[in-house]
């Protein structure tokens, strides 16, 4: 098997095109196709859908592509093995759940460019499972998510606590719910909420169930700026972080609602699975640096003393 035969594969399904991943190898189209071909009759399998556009993996490509990720992610352990921490070369793909995107990931990147500047970094937003099934399926290498409940994380999966963030119930400044003082007296209003996924809906969702209070949205915002200004114009009642309300444009425009029976916290952590050496160093920094941000300045196991006890 041609390593540049697996190289160009892979170059393909992430870019969706033969163009794209020319562009990317610095190749003509035809040597792209070349190789893909040579790649092809070497598993005897085809691996591309030629017919979709952009170009997506069949069955056996999905399987191929996941492996292949794994076999370039060691061809760069072993290119970089040699040398110090701060030349660490390759791709650092992580991600962040969307509620610390803009909170913590812009530190985290500067700090990760200062120290090691020979690295490419990826980064993204999603949902904490959406994440985590990027992690299993190795499209990202560490990716910081918000837990409810401490769920059982998959096999092989390591997590860390970093910190926690503090959740506040916010509506319109003339809205009469400003002055509520229990669950269960907002219960009946309706919410404008982030999508399925987020963890401060997930947590309220819990409580309301768990003292049988109705539960109704009236709106579902995709980010929490929309989701405020939908709150601002009266659609009803929304449950967000102290840090998004505190930089929120909206936020004069809004009132955190006092409910003494209900003190939303939701744990942030950072998983990865076994790291590869080159990366153990740029994770533990990228793990120190949010937790700088959001958390307590606490002595915690880092991911190289985790990898021991592993």
């Amino acid at each position: 098997m041609n390593f540049y035969d697996v190289e160009a594969f892979v170059a393909v399904v992430e870019t969706g095109s033969v163009v794209g991943a020319s562009a990317k190898l610095h190749l003509t189209q035809p040597a792209v196709t070349r190789r893909i071909q040579s790649l092809e009759r070497t598993l005897g399998e085809s691996l591309l859908d030629r017919q979709s556009k952009p170009q997506k993996p069949t069955a056996s490509g999905r399987a191929a592509y996941t492996l292949a990720r794994q076999l370039l992610a060691c061809a760069d352990d072993l290119r970089h093995s040699v040398g110090s921490a701060q030349n660490a070369r390759g791709e650092f793909r992580f991600g962040a759940t969307h509620s610390l995107n803009d909170l913590a990931l812009v530190e985290a990147v500067g700090q990760l460019r200062k120290n090691f500047p020979m690295l490419v970094l990826h980064t993204s937003s999603d949902w904490s499972q959406a994440l985590l099934q990027r992690l299993l399926a190795g499209e990202i290498d560490a990716a910081a998510v918000t837990l409810v409940d401490n769920p059982e994380l998959p096999n092989g999966v390591l997590s860390e606590p970093i910190g926690a963030l503090n959740g506040v119930i916010v509506s319109g400044r003339g809205d009469p719910a400003a002055h509520a003082v229990s669950l269960k007296q907002l219960g009946a209003r309706p919410w404008v909420l982030n999508q399925s996924g987020c963890g401060m809906r997930s947590y309220l969702k819990r409580a309301l169930s768990d003292r049988s209070i109705a539960f109704e949205i009236a709106a579902e915002a995709s980010g929490s700026e929309l989701q405020l200004a939908l709150i601002a114009r009266g659609v009803g009642l929304g449950i967000v972080t102290e840090p998004m309300l505190a930089k929120s444009r909206y936020r004069k425009e809004l009132h955190a609602v006092p409910v003494r029976d209900f003190r939303p916290r939701i744990q942030v952590s950072l998983v990865t699975k076994m790291p590869p050496q080159r990366l153990a160093q740029p994770i533990e920094c990228l793990r120190q640096t949010l937790s700088d941000v959001i958390g307590p300045k606490t002595r915690k196991l880092t991911f190289a003393e985790l990898s021991k006890r592993a």
